[in-house]
Formats: C-alpha cells, sequence, structure tokens
C-alpha cells in the first residue's frame, strides 16, 4: 500500500478490516482478498482496484527503512519476503560448506578417469632408472614387466638389466651379459618370464628366463643364401605363444616362443624399419621403407596372410605405432612429420589421408609409442638431443611442458610405457635410461 491510502489492520474475532478499498476475510490459515465496494461509486471502486492490482502486483504489504536503502535490482527477492533468523542461515552455510566439500571429492574422481585437455603434462622426471648400472652402449630397449614392477633395459653392449620401480626410484635387481650378441631389440613374454632377445649380428633369437637365469638360444631361421642377413626387430604377439622376427631385408620370420620353432615366412617389398601387432593378436603391421605398410590377418590362419596394403603420405617411413583401442595408426617419416591415421580410414583406401601430420620436430622420427590408454603419443627422433614430444589425442595438441623437463637428455633412442601408463623410460645414446612419472595415472 502506498501512503497516501493508510491502513489500519485491527484484529476482531480472526477478521482483518481495511479501512480503505479491501477487507480480509481468513478462512482456515489462507487470506483471501475480496473487493468491498462502496455503495456511493462501485464503479469508480471498481476501476481503482484494477489499476492498483496492475501497478502495485509487484509490491510488498508494507514498507520497511531497510527496503529504502537498498535497491532491488531485476529478480531479486524483496526483503519482505526474506527469513531473517540467523540460527537458519548460519546452519545453511554450514550445511552448503559440507556440500562443497562433498561435490569436490565427487568431481576429482570423476575427472580423474581420462586425461583432462590441459596445455600442460602432470609430468615429472623421476630419475636415471639405471643409475646403479649404467650401460656402455646406447639403449636399444626400454620395457616393463607386464606382471610386477620390473623395468628391462637392454643395450647394444650386450648387457641386460633389471630394476625394480618404486613410485620415484628405481633399484638394481640383476644384470646379464651376452657374448657377442649386442642387443637390437627386447620383449617381455606374455607372462613376463621370460625376454626374448635379437641381435644385429645374428640370424635367430634367444630367451632369457627372468627367474632362472638361463639363456636359450633358438636353431637358424635364416636360409643359406641369406647369412647375412640379421634380426633388426620383434614384436610379440598379445595372443598365444608367437613372436614376429623381422630381418634388414624383406623377411619376416613367425615363432614358436616355447618350441623356438619358425611357423612361417613372411617376404615384403624393401627394408623393413618396423613391425607391430594390434592389441587384439589379430594384425600385423610390417612397415617399409618405402612408406608401404602391408597388414597380415592371423584370424583364419597361424601363420599369417595378406589382409591389407597401404601407402604412408608423401614420405619415407621410420617407424608406426598402433594405439591399444586399435582406432588409429601413427607413422614416423625422414621428414621429421609424424602422420596420424584413422584405422577405419586405412581399411578403406590404399591410399588414406592422415587426420593431421605433427610436425614438431625436423629430424627423422624413429620412434612412435602410443600410451596404454590411448590418450598420448609419444614420438622422438635419434638424431636430435632431447627430442621427445607428447601429444594430446583427444585434445589434439602437444603439451607445451614436456620438452622443459628434458634438460641434459641425450638423443632418445627407445621409449617404454609401463603396463597402466604410470611410467615413461627413455633410453638414450649415451647409456642412459631416464625414468618419468605421470602424475595423473596412479597405477604402475
Amino acid at each position: 500500500m502506498t501512503k497516501s491510502s493508510r491502513q489500519e489492520i485491527k484484529l476482531n474475532e480472526e477478521k482483518y478490516e481495511i479501512d480503505a478499498e479491501f477487507s480480509i476475510n481468513t478462512e482456515g490459515n489462507h487470506a483471501i482478498p475480496q473487493l468491498e465496494p462502496d455503495s456511493e461509486s462501485e464503479a469508480s471502486s471498481t476501476d481503482e482496484l484494477h489499476e492498483l492490482e496492475h501497478d502495485k502486483s509487484d509490491e510488498a504489504a508494507w514498507e520497511d527503512e531497510s527496503d529504502e536503502e537498498r535497491p532491488i535490482l531485476g529478480n531479486t527477492v524483496p526483503s519482505v519476503f526474506r527469513v531473517k533468523n540467523k540460527r537458519a542461515l548460519e546452519e545453511d552455510e554450514e550445511s552448503d560448506g559440507d556440500d562443497v566439500i562433498f561435490s569436490k571429492k565427487i568431481l576429482r574422481k570423476t575427472t580423474s578417469q581420462f586425461l583432462p585437455i590441459e596445455p600442460r603434462l602432470r609430468i615429472h622426471n623421476c630419475c636415471s632408472a639405471n643409475r646403479e648400472r649404467l650401460a656402455r652402449g646406447r639403449v636399444t630397449s626400454c620395457e616393463f614387466n607386464p606382471k610386477v614392477q620390473m623395468l628391462m633395459i637392454g643395450s647394444y653392449d650386450t648387457s641386460l638389466s633389471f630394476f625394480k620401480v618404486d613410485k620415484k626410484d628405481c633399484s638394481f635387481l640383476r644384470d646379464r651379459m651376452f657374448e657377442a650378441f649386442p642387443i637390437s631389440d627386447a620383449k617381455f613374454t606374455r607372462d613376463g618370464e621370460k625376454v626374448a632377445l635379437t641381435s644385429m649380428r645374428s640370424g635367430t633369437f634367444r630367451l632369457y628366463d627372468v627367474n632362472s637365469s638361463r639363456e636359450s638360444r633358438a636353431s637358424q631361421f635364416q636360409l643359406k643364401s641369406d647369412k647375412n642377413l640379421y634380426l633388426s626387430k620383434i614384436a610379440m604377439s598379445p595372443l598365444g605363444d608367437t613372436c614376429a622376427l623381422a630381418t634388414s631385408c624383406g623377411t619376416v620370420y613367425l615363432a614358436n616362443i616355447k618350441g623356438m620353432e619358425r611357423i612361417s615366412t613372411l617376404i615384403c617389398p624393401g627394408y623393413i624399419v618396423d613391425i607391430c601387432f594390434n592389441s587384439s593378436g589379430d594384425n600385423l603391421y610390417v612397415t617399409c621403407s618405402s612408406g608401404e605398410v602391408v597388414i597380415y590377418d592371423f584370424r583364419n590362419s597361424s601363420q599369417g596372410a595378406v589382409f591389407h596394403r597401404w601407402t604412408d603420405f608423401g614420405n619415407t617411413t621410420l617407424s608406426t605405432a598402433i594405439s591399444r583401442d586399435k582406432l588409429h595408426v601413427a607413422c614416423g617419416t625422414d621428414s621429421g612429420h609424424v602422420n596420424l591415421y584413422s584405422t577405419i580410414d586405412i581399411l578403406k583406401s590404399s591410399q588414406p589421408k592422415p587426420l593431421t601430420s605433427l610436425a614438431n620436430l625436423t629430424t627423422p622420427v624413429d620412434l612412435t609409442l602410443f600410451h596404454p590408454r590411448s590418450e598420448i603419443l609419444a614420438y622422438a627422433s635419434s638424431k636430435t638431443d632431447a627430442s621427445l614430444r607428447m601429444y594430446h589425442m583427444q585434445g589434439q595438441f602437444t603439451f607445451q611442458n614436456v620438452t622443459q623437463k628434458l634438460v641434459g637428455m641425450r638423443k632418445p633412442t627407445s621409449l617404454g610405457f609401463s603396463p597402466n601408463g604410470k611410467f615413461l623410460c627413455v633410453g638414450q645414446t649415451n647409456g642412459i635410461a631416464t625414468l618419468f612419472s605421470i602424475s595423473h595415472y596412479e597405477k604402475y
């Protein structure tokens, strides 16, 4: 009500009377406004009532001094409707604080499942993993045991070393020297109990038993006409006991790990630079230096059959990696570019176009590796010091701060992620293997 029409409210047998235009009758606990027309000017009162309802529909029944001093903006609730109960307000504030803390915990658990889309990766340089037993030659293999927290480091100086991996440190366990057998590649078997090794001076492979420290040698795989061939790469199948052994000149041997016998021979067009199985073990990708990639299928035959051929876009290919979710394939090239493909596009065409081409390096990229969660692509060049780069797959950008963690790093020669992606090991030409920890991932 305005001040011009002053009202007097009196309590009389549960009835409120307003001396001007209105009377408010109470029926139960609800107030029902009713018009009480004047006998002299009924029409005038009715018009005034409609005008009053139109103009004053949002006003309170009375006004306080605080209302005059405090302007009401937008849809702010007028002070007359505010509950001024100090105790209730304090309890409500306390409950709001608890809700905020509880909601933070929920958000923290929810967002920790996936790598956040941020330009900076929470990665830390832990230590030199093999500082207690440095290699005298370049590190050719960094492999984490799939079953226990153990890191294996193979070197061209014929040494194979094992280290226990802790949260921020590595402790030396044992080593083994293989006479006249400079290690070119080394991989754990699927059960983590043995290591398969190849050498650039041998046409066969060896098995090293981690538990008994015994060494086994396979028979010669190469033919008499292939005496100058050597085994440069090895790939372990995720299924069964099969491994693929790549030679220097277009031949891939399939071998059985238990029997150490050759299963079949695959002939490829050109010099083989890389081989890798997909995560299901159905397909083997064999990459040639010409850029041609041959996919062999093992679903219907243990000996493998040519399933598809495709060519990397416009470069000499040096390395290939397949994501664990089998959605992407990365190819490192001699120009320093890394071409990233969709697996679906590859299977549809013999000359697929890459989704993107990463141009952060200017020297040949001969190391590519996907994170076990398929969220990160790591790649490097063995021709340049501190050339490690890491690419966020979902965010589609290269992490800005990774290069800041590479102070003092020499030329990378091997990469390895732990089974759940907590750790990354980078072997170098000076015989040092640097261990990194990614804070986002909790499990080894």
